[in-house]
Parts: structure tokens; C-alpha cells; sequence
């Protein structure tokens, strides 16, 4: 087992949320909704514990989550309208809109999560880039829940 401080347990502890399978579960069930909402919580929860000048802006959260109901509420025309109708391209960028913002919040958090559990062997900052930037709710819930694992520590 890893050393770990107190501190980085807590912090650890409070940013585990679950299973990526479940995450991956309600994800899918919501049409990527869920996202928006897990991005909000876990923006919130690590927040809580980072010094003011290192926060993830709450506008930043708000718009993630903004961007994936909006998504949402657009998926029924989209998929009721004939193609080339006026709700394509704005459904189009509103995707791509929650899309970026997704990857903003994930290297966002990704960057912040190594100043809290950051460690000598580099676990989040060697944690892919690749994975990030396809995968962020599921892939730093995953590195959270093996963070934890890995040092034996249980949610909060």
C-alpha cells in the first residue's frame, strides 16, 4: 500500500463517487445528461478543498451542465425533424459546445486533482491525455476509484 497524508485521504474520500460502470450505466440511460451533473458535483467537491486561487470557476460548471441539458432537450426534435430542418445545426453545435466544455472541465479537474492527491510516482499527471480528452467524467472517476483502491481508502 501507498503512503498517503490525511489530507489527501479526506480529499480522496470525498471525490470518490462510485463505480465507472455505473457512471457509464446512467450516462447512457440520460443521453449524457448525467454528465453534466457529475461534472457540477465533482467540480463542487474538489472545490471545497483547493485554495481559492486554484478553484474551477462556477461559471465554468454551470455551463457544463447547461450545454448537456441543452443537448438533451435537443436530441427529441433532432431525431423527429426530416434533415436539412433549422434545428440540425443548432443541436449540431450545441453538442459540439458541451463536448468542449466537457474537455475543458476534465483537464480542469485533472490538473487540479494533482495539486490535492498529487505523489511522487505522478499518478494523475501521467494519467492520459488521450483518455481525458475522449473520456473525462468516466476516465477521472475511474483514476479516482483506483487512486483509492490502490491506498485502501473508502468514501466519505
Amino acid at each position: 500500500m501507498l503512503e498517503t497524508t490525511d489530507q489527501q485521504m479526506r480529499a480522496a474520500a470525498q471525490l470518490r463517487w462510485g463505480s465507472t460502470w455505473k457512471l457509464v450505466g446512467l450516462t447512457f440511460i440520460t443521453l449524457g445528461l448525467y454528465t453534466g451533473f457529475f461534472a457540477v458535483d465533482q467540480g463542487r467537491s474538489l472545490n471545497s478543498i483547493l485554495p481559492s486561487n486554484r478553484k474551477i470557476s462556477d461559471r465554468l460548471l454551470l455551463l457544463v451542465l447547461n450545454l448537456q441539458i441543452a443537448a438533451v432537450a435537443l436530441f427529441f426534435p433532432y431525431i423527429f425533424f426530416p434533415e436539412g430542418h433549422w434545428i440540425e445545426p443548432i443541436s449540431d453545435a450545441v453538442d459540439l459546445a458541451a463536448g468542449v466544455a466537457l474537455i475543458v472541465w476534465g483537464f480542469s479537474m485533472r490538473s487540479r486533482i494533482n495539486d490535492v492527491l498529487g505523489d511522487e510516482s505522478g499518478f494523475f499527471v501521467t494519467g492520459s491525455g488521450f483518455l481525458t480528452f475522449f473520456l473525462s467524467p468516466m476516465y477521472f472517476n475511474y483514476k479516482i476509484n483506483q487512486y483509492c483502491s490502490t491506498r485502501s481508502i473508502h468514501s466519505a
